[in-house]
């Protein structure tokens, strides 16, 4: 599973429902040469005051919503490094989290690289290191102060395994979920008594119940028995104290999702002290104990969680909870599907559910329909069958739905009808041939129709290039020819060849470097692809 970690949950969060008046551009599949994102991979989707921001693989990118057809890259030493498993947004608020692979112990794990923030839109970042806790003199556990009582808390003294999966702004904190490091919050309103990276808005670390209480009330632990460790509970932990999800639709409450359930928190505003109430699947009927999202849906108090099996007894689905928690249901069609979601975001009129299978969207909650096989009307296609993020936006007469996939953006009016899909070549870059996405992972990312794609994109692009394509000892595996070559459409002169991970004799290739050598218009131009099986 450490393998999948930081795949799987770059892709995890929740989402605010927004509305905001937007006219869409008929002609968006046709981009402005200097309009890029970071990345093609689109994680995330949220309304800020007057832009769409994206979370993708890549960094942090936005729109303008009185210029459509621009899309830009936000570019600030203050944005965390690497991917961004998290954004959030609220009023001029905007936050999001970073993430990168590293190798550590022999193996590779998720590492957290910060949190970025703004207060105005965008316009100036501040900074927030990932949370380390000091190392303490014992080595293992250090004491912290919640409501007046002294804690005791195993420290996290390492980014790996500390990545932040979920943000939420709540009154006058940024609240941060993640692994090793629990459910942690700073005062982001602290920034102007100093410079950034000055310790004046630290770091506060929020306990939350063990996995056997079903409440924790702030100034009344039995401290003789209570620690906050993130551990499995065979080495003393609790899996509720693996964070996954934080989510606000108010000011006053607070849900917080773990490896062990759902977390209902009454935030008290003198003392900012949170009461918790611990709500788990057996006893409060929701699909699965691996909570890695919410969603509120507007008009009936609705809350959604999505979930995740933790074991054979549970499913991957997601439930809602129509009595502030203390029960939930399930669609039965969701349960019987049994896969994974990544995020749910409702409207005035539906629901949308994304997932590892495409988009469910449902006007009920009981009854859902399946938004798959994107194509737009000029042959654009997204290789992919995961969704990782939706939201809709509105005008005076329509409402387009924009969707998130690991192959670019994808815009709709008629829920699947007609699609115009965007995908990103930055013009400017020194790179004029690269492969995306990269490491290609055969079997897991850019899956459509069973198969695996990686995308080799090239500029000044001729119909008769050729793609060679060789080991890391420098054997030809394929060799790609007009057959392969699409014209990439969306800009002038920008084509690619499509490679599905086999060889000439159709078998999957190992796992490995491979080179990539292009022959375009007579010029040989060389990139590297690392491939994943």
């Amino acid at each position: 599973m450490i393998k999948l970690y930081f795949i799987i949950f770059s892709f995890i969060f929740s989402m605010l429902p927004h509305d905001r008046s937007y006219i869409p551009n008929n002609n968006l599949n046709i981009l402005n040469e200097d309009s890029f994102l970071p990345s093609n991979s689109i994680v995330d989707i949220r309304l800020a005051e007057d832009r769409v921001i994206f979370g993708t693989s890549g960094g942090l990118g936005y729109m303008d919503l009185d210029n459509n057809d621009i899309f830009r890259t936000f570019d600030s030493p203050n944005l965390p490094y690497g991917s961004n498993p998290a954004v959030i947004t609220k009023d001029n608020i905007i936050a999001v989290s970073g993430g990168q692979m590293v190798e550590a112990a022999g193996g590779i794990y998720p590492s957290g690289t910060g949190i970025g923030y703004s207060i105005d839109n965008g316009i100036s970042w501040y900074y927030k290191n990932q949370p380390i806790d000091p190392i303490p003199n014992d080595g293992l556990y250090q004491t912290i102060t919640w409501g007046n009582q002294e804690i005791k808390q195993l420290s996290v003294t390492t980014e790996i395994n500390n990545i932040t999966y979920d943000l939420a702004v709540v009154g006058d904190y940024i609240y941060s979920a993640s692994w090793a490091g629990g459910l942690r919050r700073f005062k982001f309103q602290n920034i102007d008594l100093g410079q950034p990276g000055e310790d004046l808005n630290p770091w506060q670390i929020i306990p939350l119940p063990m996995d056997n209480q079903s409440v924790l009330v702030c100034g009344f632990i039995n401290t003789d028995t209570y620690e906050i460790n993130p551990n499995d509970p065979i080495n003393g932990g609790s899996h509720n104290h693996k964070g996954f999800s934080v989510f606000s639709n108010n000011d006053s409450t607070i849900w917080v999702g773990t490896a062990k359930g759902i977390n209902k928190g009454i935030i008290n505003h003198e003392n900012g002290c949170i009461d918790w109430e611990h709500f788990n699947a057996i006893t409060h009927g929701f699909s699965g104990d691996w909570v890695i999202g919410f969603n509120y849906q507007l008009g009936n108090n609705r809350i959604w969680a999505i979930t995740w099996s933790t074991d054979s007894s549970e499913k991957n689905a997601i439930s809602y909870s129509d009595d502030g928690g203390f029960s939930w249901d399930t669609p039965d069609q969701l349960r019987d599907l049994n896969i994974k979601f990544y995020n749910i975001y409702s409207d005035e009129d539906r629901i949308y559910a994304s997932s590892e299978n495409g988009l469910y969207v449902s006007n009920n909650g009981e009854y859902w329909s399946k938004i798959s096989d994107i194509e737009s009307f000029d042959g654009q296609k997204i290789l992919s069958e995961v969704v990782y993020s939706s939201i809709s936006v509105l005008d005076e007469t329509e409402k387009t739905l924009w969707i998130g996939t690991p192959d670019g953006l994808a815009l709709t009016s008629n829920l699947g009808l007609d699609w115009d899909v965007i995908r990103f070549w930055n013009n400017n870059s020194d790179d004029i041939f690269y492969a995306y996405p990269n490491p290609f992972y055969i079997n897991e990312i850019n899956q459509f129709n069973g198969e695996g794609f990686v995308r080799l994109v090239f500029q000044n692009a001729s119909e008769n290039s050729i793609l060679n394509i060789f080991n890391f000892s420098m054997e030809e595996v394929i060799e790609l020819n007009d057959n392969n070559f699409i014209n990439n459409g969306l800009y002038t002169n920008v084509g690619e060849f499509i490679w599905d991970g086999r060889n000439s004799y159709g078998h999957k290739v190992s796992n490995g470097v491979y080179f990539c050598r292009l022959n375009n218009n007579n010029n040989i131009y060389w990139s590297k692809l690392v491939v994943i099986n």
